[in-house]
């Protein structure tokens, strides 16, 4: 995740046993550094406030697998139950 999803990516990923990474600056892109912090994954989801998944094209740009994606776009703040409900969605 990135910016304001910080809280509640956290919380989430705490309860399911998940890893976050919150990138804080991204130009120049840390590739290095985010390649050093994925190592193990299994998959990468990113979770972003936006339409249109840019932090996940810039990770795909930069050669890392997004394995899903959860957009939230309806200008309402995403909470810890609506990311609940779309990780269970995606990792089912």
């Amino acid at each position: 995740c990135w910016g304001s999803l910080k809280g509640v990516c956290s919380e989430v990923c705490q309860k399911r046993g998940f890893a976050m990474i919150q990138p804080i600056v991204l130009s120049p892109f840390p590739a290095e550094k985010l390649k050093e912090a994925c190592r193990g994954f299994r998959r990468l989801v990113v979770v972003e406030e936006n339409t249109t998944g840019q932090l996940a094209s810039l990770l795909q740009l930069h050669g890392f697998p997004v394995h899903a994606t959860i957009l939230h776009d309806n200008g309402r703040p995403l909470t810890p139950d609506i990311l609940m409900a779309r990780l269970q969605e995606i990792t089912s």
